[in-house]
């Protein structure tokens, strides 16, 4: 069973968050204990105080997934672009350098560096700063804060194989000799992918070559996450049907079907005796 809890961005204000943390920090630790406590989350007693909660049950958070953006604003971890470390679960570095992130390499340096949870409260004690107010929680540790798959595919890995997919085939001159005939005829091949598929789920705008690669960049395909995912089958058909079958082309086919395996993976659910869900990611 999901439990989800919406507020009205209307309602926020300075510190509404963080006293949503205190709320939900408090709910559950109770939940982790296995009873009601003695008092509510603003010290107030309670009825019943003790009683056993979820017939026996108990409930621990052990892991948080989210955005960078929520990381880095919400619980003060460092962004993408911070010096001398961009990460919160290790040392590695966005200059270039020993610790430089872009070394994926098994023997990286920057993989020996990961953080405890005991680091990081050390380094806030340090600063003279408390924890971040999420780790209220008792059971939630620096180790169980996760980086979100599909934000990391969506807005991340995907955007750049679509791109540089979508680019290749415009060198091919297949609609004219021109970039914008080439990507009007991009734009024409995806709206027929849509109309074949009865795609709900579109990108917004028209399909032109700044779309897929800026002046002096790299091809990056601009879109929203969720379009964007939904874009990768089309990518698969222009990688299946532009293919002459060389090394180059077979590789390209084979990375934009990795993609379309992590999608279908990542929103992959079984229904669960008890009539929830079990979603595998």
């Amino acid at each position: 069973r999901l439990v989800m809890g919406v507020i009205p961005k209307s309602w926020i204000g300075n510190g509404t968050l963080l006293r949503v943390w205190d709320r939900l920090a408090w709910a559950f630790n109770a939940l982790t204990d296995g009873r009601l406590p003695a008092r509510d989350w603003n010290n107030r007693p309670l009825r019943n105080a003790g009683r056993e909660l979820c017939g026996g049950w108990r409930f621990a958070c052990i892991f948080c997934i989210a955005d960078w953006e929520f990381n880095s604003s919400y619980c003060q971890f460092p962004t993408s672009t911070s010096k001398p470390e961009c990460c919160w679960k290790c040392r590695a570095s966005p200059s270039q350098g020993v610790l430089c992130w872009c070394n994926v390499a098994d023997d990286a340096p920057w993989r020996n560096t990961k953080k405890s949870h005991e680091d990081y409260l050390a380094t806030r004690a340090a600063k003279d700063l408390p924890p971040a107010r999420l780790f209220l929680i008792r059971t939630l540790k620096l180790e169980g804060f996760l980086g979100d798959p599909m934000h990391c595919m969506d807005e991340g890995i995907t955007p750049e194989i679509i791109g540089n997919i979508a680019w290749e085939v415009m060198e091919l001159k297949q609609w004219g000799t021109t970039q914008e005939s080439n990507a009007a005829g991009l734009e024409k091949h995806l709206d027929k992918h849509y109309a074949d598929t009865k795609e709900k789920v579109s990108i917004q705008g028209k399909l032109t070559k700044q779309r897929i690669k800026e002046p002096s960049d790299w091809p990056v395909f601009k879109a929203k996450a969720a379009a964007t995912r939904h874009c990768v089958p089309w990518a698969v058909k222009l990688a299946t049907e532009f293919n002459s079958n060389s090394i180059h082309d077979r590789r390209r086919l084979a990375v934009i079907q990795c993609s379309t395996a992590i999608d279908q993976v990542s929103s992959s659910a079984v229904p669960s005796k008890d009539g929830g869900l079990h979603v595998f990611v």
